[in-house]
């Protein structure tokens, strides 16, 4: 009975079983499986002859997967005793459709790679493609204000510009979402100081802010960190994008950016920056949608956007390893917390400390409660001593008020005044009724506090020096296949005060080197024949060594990185403003656009006003005032490389403008810096970028 259930067993097990010799050279039995599966005898011991079943001392136990006719076996085989006598027992199991399963995941996934590839290849495409008209578009415009306009063409102007400037937001963010999916966005972490980047948000949005009779500030946690390591560019732009959709769709009341220091651990704080909105609202059945890319909330009738701003920030925070997360009720309103942990920069204590500051008695008044507190709480680190209650208004013996957002009327008050408004400017200025400052800059309100208490700063010495403006004055070659944008790059670099030559692609570009010398090579990067990569290594190969820039339509990083591979020293992506261009080339070549001054040794002249043509004016404005406010933020994380470019740029500026005493104090700071006294220097930059906002606020002011 034993036997007979064996022989059942073997015949009806579901597997294909076989028992060969303790030699492995005969086939003892076998059930029809394997018979099906491996065909006769003499298949079988094929079959397993090249097995290691057997060493010296005996059968070895194993296993192995092998393809016989179409079907994936699994075999395993081991040492046993049949009928009486040492035998080997060989199990196979069809592992077919497991295999092919296999195959299929693996295909799949193949599948998917390669259509996320097309993707990425055709968003890159479709972005070169609308990048290089959109060059036409933007340059030309940028050329066309700085023409005599009307008012009436000024505002076609603006409408055309900040439609065209839409467009490229567009065409960034979706290229964005396609980095981030591939994984090929990449973070770059620096040392940066968390409270200016807030202060720097508040003030490129407080103008919108103004327009709509918002009350727009922000609440910074005096206790928090003074740098951090962290991507300050992908912070910023999860700030801008939560502020600005803040403020589109808030009416009445206030938006204010909170940050709130949570924890410290082992040199690591963790942060929350958060915003939040009087607007209003979003229902909690839409907010489990909000971070997915192109939705928006529906019925809801504002400036219309991409749909992708919050899907790339939540993307940015996960990234960075933190969360972004919504609070909101119809209504009422909405608030929005980005949370990060980041270690600690090597700067400690205070994100601000003025030194300038003396202890005693200062009054806070604001009709908002935790904007008072917030500043107080600043006020008391820096040891200030803050008073409650109303202040009396025949004055407190010595105290200052400070007023945050006042009133339009000011209030009964005959001591020392400082008003922190909205549209202030970030240096202290005195005004009838006291010193009015920034809201927007904790820094320049303890000037002001410190300017009302009778401090008195002093201002360096400067010498003069006549400098005359004449442009870069380069010879740069230009390779570009496009005419159009040959045009535009030919009268933008003449708009600089560069004389230009063209070629049409790398050979023709590559021959005009035989008899004609080049300060600078822009080179498109695809043209024919020869490509901008070619043409610099044929430049490198024959020891060329002026600054060559690669010019692209295609915004990926990979781009970048192969321009630097082939020998270019920088890459621009078009569309290409005035500023970047003259920027960058002033950088290379070390031009800031005039022509360096003979010291003079009479003594330091007056600061003269600056000297801007009307219809440049707006335009000189608004660089100017985006190159001050990003020098200051270098200056406050104490980065030396992108504080001296900061200056090098509004010096060249500054130059056009004919401020001369400016140009040099400029100058000064930046020797200073490449000669790496930061500190040294630090009250003398401060200084300086004060002159040159007062200087601004006067050309403001006469235009």
């Amino acid at each position: 009975e034993s036997d007979t259930f064996s022989r059942t067993l073997i015949q009806t097990a579901p597997v294909a079983l076989v028992v060969l010799s303790h030699d492995g050279r005969k086939l003892v039995t076998c059930n029809h499986l394997a018979a099906q599966w491996l065909g006769d005898e003499a298949d079988i011991l094929a079959l397993t002859a090249g097995w290691n079943l057997f060493e010296s001392h005996g059968q070895v136990p194993g296993g192995i997967c092998i393809q016989v006719g179409g079907r994936y076996l699994q075999a395993a085989f081991a040492a046993t005793r049949y009928a009486g006598v040492e035998a080997v027992l060989c199990v196979f199991n069809d592992i077919t459709v497991h295999c092919e399963a296999e195959e299929a995941l693996a295909s799949a996934k193949r599948a998917a790679d390669a259509a996320s590839q097309a993707k990425t290849l055709f968003l890159a495409s479709m972005s070169h493609e609308i990048r290089t008209p959109l060059y036409g578009v933007l340059g030309t415009l940028e050329l066309l204000g700085l023409t005599d306009l009307d008012s009436r063409q000024r505002a076609y102007l603006r409408t055309i510009q900040n439609s065209s400037s839409t467009l490229l937001q567009l065409i960034s963010d979706v290229l964005d979402v396609s980095k981030i999916e591939a994984g090929q966005m990449a973070l770059n972490p620096a040392a940066f100081n968390p409270a200016e980047l807030v202060e720097e948000v508040l003030r490129n949005y407080a103008a919108s802010a103004a327009a709509k009779g918002l009350q727009f500030y922000a609440c910074i946690d005096a206790g928090g960190p003074a740098q951090l390591l962290g991507d300050a560019a992908r912070i910023r732009q999860i700030l801008n994008n939560l502020v600005s959709n803040a403020l589109k769709f808030t009416d009445i009341g206030r938006v204010v950016l909170r940050l709130k220091l949570l924890a410290r651990e082992n040199g690591r704080a963790h942060l929350q920056w958060q915003v939040a909105d009087t607007g209003a609202g979003i229902a909690e059945e839409q907010q489990g949608r909000l971070f997915e890319a192109f939705y928006q909330v529906p019925g809801v009738h504002h400036t219309s956007g991409t749909g992708l701003g919050l899907s790339i920030s939540w993307r940015l925070a996960e990234m960075m390893g933190g969360s972004l997360r919504v609070v909101s009720e119809v209504g009422l309103g909405s608030s929005f917390s980005l949370l990060l942990e980041l270690p600690e920069g090597g700067r400690q204590g205070l994100a601000f400390h003025p030194a300038c500051l003396r202890p005693g008695p200062v009054y806070v008044h604001s009709p908002v409660r935790e904007l008072a507190d917030s500043v107080a709480a600043w006020l008391e680190c820096w040891g200030c001593n803050v008073l409650g209650g109303e202040p009396s208004s025949d004055g407190y013996g010595g105290a200052v008020l400070l007023e945050l957002l006042p009133a339009a009327e000011p209030r009964a008050w005959s001591g020392p005044r400082v008003c922190a408004t909205a549209d202030a400017p970030t240096q202290p200025e005195l005004r009838e009724d006291g010193w009015y400052v920034s809201l927007y800059s904790l820094t320049g309100i303890a000037l002001a506090l410190a300017l009302a208490q009778g401090s008195e700063l002093p201002a360096p010495a400067r010498a003069a020096a006549n400098i005359r403006s004449e442009g870069l004055g380069l010879h740069v070659l230009v390779a570009e296949d496009n005419p159009i944008n040959q045009t535009l790059l030919c009268e933008q670099l003449e708009e600089l005060g560069c004389s230009v030559s063209l070629a049409s692609d790398g050979r023709e570009a590559l021959r005009l080197f035989d008899d004609r010398h080049f300060d600078v090579l822009l080179s498109d990067v695809n043209m024919p024949n020869m490509n901008g990569y070619e043409l610099t290594q044929a430049l490198r190969g024959r020891g060329e060594t002026l600054p060559i820039i690669g010019v692209t339509a295609n915004a990926l990083r990979e781009e970048g990185e192969r321009c630097r591979a082939v020998g270019m020293d920088a890459w621009l992506v078009k569309p290409i403003s005035l500023r970047t261009l003259n920027d960058l080339l002033g950088e290379l070549v070390g031009k800031p656009g005039l022509v360096a001054p003979q010291e003079s040794s009479e003594p330091a002249m007056a600061e003269e006003p600056l000297q801007v043509p009307e219809r440049m004016r707006s335009l000189f404005l608004e660089t100017m005032g985006k190159d001050l406010a990003a020098t200051r933020e270098a200056a406050g994380r104490g980065d030396a490389e992108a504080l001296r470019q900061g200056v090098h740029r509004m010096a060249g500026a500054l130059a056009v403008a004919r401020a001369q005493a400016l140009v040099m104090a400029c100058r000064e700071v930046e020797e200073g810096l490449m000669e790496g006294r930061l500190g040294c220097t630090a009250s003398e930059t401060a200084q300086v970028l004060g002159r040159i906002e007062q200087a601004l606020e006067r050309l403001r002011e006469a235009g």
